[in-house]
């Protein structure tokens, strides 16, 4: 195989990490794939510096898995195996691989790690191997299984593992001498049950260096290179076990990646680093899959390619790799080679949240709930719904369930005629298998209509109200939730704002209000048996408006300082004239006696008064 460095020419081959449906890792780097918006930051470095190794998690270590490393000037394969625990922040040793080897890739499932083919010798004198290196974590040991079928033996494929059905797919590689390279478009899935390895339909078309996921019934090989002069690819291409069938996604990667890494967090896919040989380029560039499209997330600290990447402990790690002599954190500028360990933290998968905080029944009946279930950083999974903590006579009700995140549901509470009046709190739980969130809601069950609340602010003749205004008042018993009206008049036939549903005991405005008003609020409670009465409203001026509890009347009192004139009466008829009510003048200017405040009524006023 040809292989470029800045001493020679190799063909530069990146280790491949598959997605593993165990929450994988294997980082020199972590991500938290929860919040796009962190860092990634700089963790033990591994005791060996390595390239092209195998990087697998089981969702709570990482293993960095043979690969290659340096012995005075030369490049050997190696058989190390050092074990990464992310909470600990520390290394181990794990048994060796049984075999020296290079440009792996791995995958873990159901308490073991898979490594298929590998190259040994030197570059000059290649050898490929076609054995499937078995690794069982709660023993520390390694076994072999069947070997790989096809030939010539690739590697740097792209390799994932189904769980649910221990199944090992792999696609793609590169095999050949330092005269020659062959990449493959083949494709098989090896049964980890029966211990057997069945030949799948070929690629689209030949790449190496892909990285290889399993997500939602798919096996997604992405990026890599068809050739050693062409740029990498930023396309992704799926084969879907049902059909026995290749599709290309219309999605693409933000980058072209080759000799990258591939990892899985939180439900998202992620596509790490990389680089391409013939333009001697390292990437520290990230990029995330939400199931539908691709997107950037922070950059590496170092840029590398040839490096692993896995996810355990609730952090995704970027280990090891090759950094082109630059010298990059943990790097040696000789041979390029990378210890540095970079991981990203993640605490939560996905959300439980209810726009239905509280609801009630008026004895016997339904309270309905809407639920909504949101990823973070793009998870995709299917979350499972229950609720806790019913009292008795009360059954839940989830639809649909389980959700498929991002998704929605409904919680019907059914009470029956045995369960007690009074006010219950529900928790909502959902689970994934793997994580667990949980939110609370309030279920009311009353026999009455609650009574009025009492107001609070503005209080009753406040002056210089802001704008923005909040109304706040006391919380009434067994209220459900509260209506809330603002308008220009006494009798509220010129309402301006009627909030209802609200939950809790106060509301802000959502437009803002005049200035220089003089205005009425009230609110009322309300539950499944019925509305209490309005409050007796407050009366409130708002900024540079005058004072509501005054007795300022224009037949008989001074309001502007001064003689009474024109200038009392201004503000008001202009606020008619411009459609804005008259707040503190109205029985001035109920002038024809029906209780209703019109622009007649101004007009007659103001004309009074010379306008």
């Amino acid at each position: 195989m040809i292989r470029q460095r800045a001493r020679g020419w190799w063909l530069i081959v990146a280790c491949l990490l598959g997605a593993v449906m165990a929450p994988a890792a294997s980082a020199n780097e972590a991500v938290n794939p929860n919040a796009v918006q962190g860092v990634w930051t700089l963790k033990a470095p591994m005791p060996t510096a390595r390239d092209r190794l195998a990087v697998v998690g089981d969702g709570a270590r990482i293993w960095a898995i043979g690969g290659e490393s340096r012995s005075g000037t030369d490049y050997v394969v190696s058989n190390v195996v050092e074990i990464y625990d992310p909470g600990a922040d520390t290394w181990s040793t794990g048994a060796a691989l049984p075999t020296a080897a290079r440009d792996l890739s791995g995958c873990a499932m159901n308490g073991k790690i898979y490594v298929p083919n590998g190259q040994g010798g030197t570059y000059s004198a290649p050898t490929f191997l076609a054995t499937l290196w078995i690794y069982t974590i709660s023993s520390n040991t390694w076994s072999t299984g069947a070997n790989y079928p096809g030939t010539p033996v690739p590697v740097l494929q792209a390799v994932a593992c189904d769980a649910a059905n221990n199944l090992v797919y792999v696609a793609g590689g590169v095999s050949g001498t330092s005269t020659s390279t062959a990449i493959s478009n083949k494709a098989y899935v090896y049964n980890a049950t029966s211990n057997a390895w069945t030949a799948l339909p070929n690629l689209p078309a030949a790449r190496y260096g892909a990285m290889g996921f399993f997500a939602n019934g798919l096996f997604l090989v992405a990026g890599g290179d068809t050739n050693n002069t062409a740029p990498a690819l930023n396309s992704v291409v799926a084969y879907n076990p049902s059909t026995n069938t290749w599709s290309t996604q219309a999605a693409t990667m933000t980058t072209d990646r080759n000799l990258a890494a591939g990892a899985t967090a939180g439900g998202a896919l992620l596509a790490i680093g990389g680089g391409f040989a013939s333009s001697n380029s390292v990437l520290n560039s990230v990029d995330s899959f939400n199931g539908s499209q691709w997107s950037a997330w922070p950059s590496l600290n170092v840029a590398r390619r040839l490096l692993g990447a896995g996810t355990a402990g609730g952090f995704v790690c970027a280990i090891g790799g090759f950094d082109f002599y630059r010298a990059g954190t943990a790097c040696d500028v000789d041979s390029g080679l990378c210890q540095t360990n970079e991981c990203y933290s993640y605490d939560q998968s996905f959300a439980v949240q209810s726009a239905t905080p509280t609801a009630s029944t008026c004895g016997a009946g339904d309270a309905v709930y809407q639920l909504s279930l949101q990823g973070v950083n793009g998870y995709t999974g299917s979350v499972t719904l229950s609720a806790l903590n019913l009292p008795g006579g009360v059954t839940a009700q989830f639809n649909p369930n389980p959700v498929q995140v991002p998704g929605s549901a409904q919680l019907t509470l059914s009470v029956g005629g045995g369960a007690a009046p009074g006010s219950y709190t529900i928790t909502v739980q959902g689970s994934d298998g793997s994580s667990t969130q949980t939110t609370n809601v309030v279920l009311q069950v009353v026999t009455a209509a609650p009574g009025a609340p009492n107001l609070t602010t503005p209080a009753d003749n406040a002056t210089n109200v802001p704008l923005n205004a909040t109304m706040t008042w006391a919380a009434t018993a067994n209220a459900t939730t509260y209506d809330v009206q603002v308008a220009e008049d006494r009798n509220f036939a010129a309402v301006i704002a009627n909030p209802s549903g609200q939950y809790g005991t106060s509301w802000s405005v959502s437009s803002l209000l005049h200035a220089s008003r003089v205005l009425h609020w009230r609110a009322r409670a309300v539950n499944a048996c019925g509305a209490s009465d309005w409050a007796s409203a407050n009366r409130f001026s708002t900024v540079g408006g005058p004072d509501p509890g005054g007795s300022c009347r224009l037949a008989d009192v001074n309001c502007s300082g001064g003689a009474v004139d024109v200038t009392d009466i201004a503000l008001t008829a202009q606020a008619w004239l411009d459609q804005v009510t008259l707040g503190y003048f109205e029985a001035d200017f109920n002038q024809d006696g029906n209780n209703v405040i019109n622009i007649a009524d101004v007009q007659i006023v103001a004309a009074a008064w010379g306008q």
